[in-house]
Parts: C-alpha cells; sequence; structure tokens
C-alpha cells in the first residue's frame, strides 16, 4: 500500500474534495447524494454543489425542485452550493466548477448528478490520488470500469480519460484544451486518431462526438479533455471493480442512447491501491474491445427490434 494511502486513512486534510454538478433530473440525484452519503468517507468530506441556471421557461420548476432539495443534503463535513444564474450547458458547467474549485484546491473528484456510486468509491478515488500524486504520466481516476472477465489485476491504465466519476489534481487539470478544432487536426496530424479512439473499442467514438462538437451539434467537455490527455500521452487509472454505475443513461443533456449494457455491480469492498507500473496493456484492451462489440450487437439488435415491431 502506498505511503500517500495511508495518510488519507489516518489524515482527512488528504481527502480531496467532491464536487457534484446538477441541474433538473430530481430523481437521478437523490440516488447520486444518498449512494454518497453512504460512503465511509462521506462525513469528513468537503461537497460542492453545481446547479446550472435553466434553459428556458419549460425547465424552471425541474431545476427549482433539485435547488430545493440540494439545499437540505446532509452528511458531509462542509457543503458549499453554487446556483448559476444563466444556463451554462454541462460542458461550460463542469469546466467552470472544476477550474473553480481546483483554485482553491490540489486535487477533485468530480460527479455528475446520475451516478451510483459504491459505498467505497471515496476511500478508492482518495487513495489513488494521493498514490498517484507524484507520477505525473497519470492524469486522470477513473471510478468506472466496465464489467471485466477473467482479470487478473486489480488495476489498470487506458490512454486518455472516462467521465462517470473521475479525479484529477491541479497541475494535470491545467492541460486541458477547450478548442476542439486544434485537438482533432491535432490528432489527425499526430496519427494519434486510433489510439484516441481506444483502438475502437468505445460503444460512440470520441472522434464521432469531437466532430459534433465542433459543428456545434453538441457540446462536450469529455472529449475534449480525454484528447487533451492523450495529445500529451497521458492515461487514466481504472479499477477492475466499478466504483460507479450510471443510472441515467438516455434521460442526460448530452446522451440518447437507451441502454443497459453499460450497467455494471459497484464494488461490495475496498480495493487495495497500489504502485503499478503505467502502461496500457494489451490484454485489458482487448476484452474491452470485446466487450464494446458485444454492446454494439446489443444496441443493433434493439433497433432492429424496434424497426420490426414499428411495423405491426
Amino acid at each position: 500500500m502506498c505511503l500517500n494511502t495511508i495518510k488519507t486513512l489516518e489524515n482527512h486534510e488528504y481527502l480531496a474534495p467532491v464536487v457534484l454538478f446538477v441541474y433538473k433530473r430530481l430523481n437521478e440525484t437523490i440516488q447520486t447524494v444518498e449512494s454518497l452519503q453512504g460512503n465511509i468517507l462521506a462525513e469528513e468530506s468537503r461537497l460542492f454543489v453545481f446547479s446550472d441556471g435553466p434553459l428556458n421557461d419549460q425547465d424552471k420548476e425541474s431545476v427549482a425542485e433539485v435547488r430545493d432539495y440540494i439545499h437540505n443534503i446532509s452528511g458531509f463535513k462542509e457543503i458549499e452550493i453554487k446556483e448559476r444564474d444563466t444556463h451554462l450547458g454541462l460542458a461550460e458547467s463542469i469546466i467552470l466548477g472544476v477550474t473553480e474549485v481546483l483554485e482553491k484546491f490540489d486535487k477533485v473528484i468530480v460527479l455528475e448528478n446520475d451516478l451510483h456510486t459504491s459505498p467505497y468509491f471515496l476511500k478508492y478515488m482518495n487513495d489513488a490520488l494521493n498514490c498517484y500524486q507524484g507520477k505525473t504520466e497519470v492524469a486522470s481516476i477513473s471510478g468506472y470500469s466496465v464489467p471485466l472477465k477473467n482479470n487478473d489485476v486489480d488495476l489498470y491504465f487506458l490512454p486518455g480519460t472516462f467521465w462517470w466519476g473521475w479525479a484529477t489534481w491541479k497541475d494535470r487539470w491545467k492541460l486541458f484544451n477547450e478548442d476542439g478544432t486544434y485537438l482533432f487536426k491535432e490528432l489527425k496530424k499526430r496519427h494519434m486518431m486510433k489510439e484516441y479512439n481506444i483502438n475502437g473499442s468505445f460503444i460512440i467514438s470520441p472522434e464521432i462526438i469531437l466532430k459534433k462538437h465542433i459543428k456545434a451539434k453538441l457540446s462536450s467537455w469529455a472529449v475534449r479533455w480525454h484528447a487533451s490527455m492523450v495529445l500529451e500521452g497521458k492515461l487514466s487509472l481504472y479499477p477492475s471493480r466499478s466504483f460507479v454505475n450510471n443510472i441515467g443513461i438516455g434521460s442526460g443533456e448530452n446522451c440518447r442512447v437507451k441502454s443497459n449494457c453499460l450497467n455494471t455491480q459497484v464494488a461490495n469492498k475496498p480495493l487495495n491501491v497500489d504502485l503499478q507500473p503505467t502502461k496500457v496493456r494489451p490484454e485489458i484492451v482487448k476484452k474491452i474491445k470485446k466487450f464494446y462489440l458485444k454492446a454494439h450487437l446489443h444496441l443493433l439488435c434493439n433497433l432492429i427490434k424496434k424497426l420490426i415491431t414499428s411495423k405491426y
């Protein structure tokens, strides 16, 4: 076990602040907060909640309901709530919120309001942040992992990042480049698009999302953070057992794909975090590609079923 990990357990000053972004989904927000409250380090952790302003009059009531709820949250060491007067959108809200918190702290744990976490999520994230703080080739900690069968490792690395419950450090976040056009051109210029797409593993390729972002068809902070990391040769650390499950697939601002193929059971016990060789293991990438191939087939079958049944 890392020395810094031991300090995490003994000294609560080693705990990273938790930043939660909310908008208008009350039920998902409640589930996210309640699972977070159930974490063993919740009472010693600072919680920052950023509430985006309503996009239109139609959203005002649901945004108000979420705001009423978050003002009654308890169970954390400190709680700070910031309500935006205007609608920034998910991407801008996360970029500004993470940047604001990292002006005061050296590290941060980030959640959106549709993530159910394991009771050991905060422990894993803090242990990993402290253990790999000096390993600058690691720029992000992921709380989510796809289900990996017959896995013989507790931790693994992939290029770039993933965005369902993640963490980073102040110095790594400075690598974030908001210019999607520049990022796309550089990935092409350096012949790194294959690495950006994790050899074609992702269920929806980051390349496609980045193109849509450039054309202003959607706004994504995640693919720009992922691209920034890949171009800088940075890795993310992943747990072999997921500490996060997304409960809002299909209902989010930028997510319209409804499928349970990415669901996973969250870890029911802690994971020992120690220093591992910071390299991507081809056998892990192969397993992830196999998982996403099955996920693609699952989505395709569902689409075909809908097309068939719609004719009768």
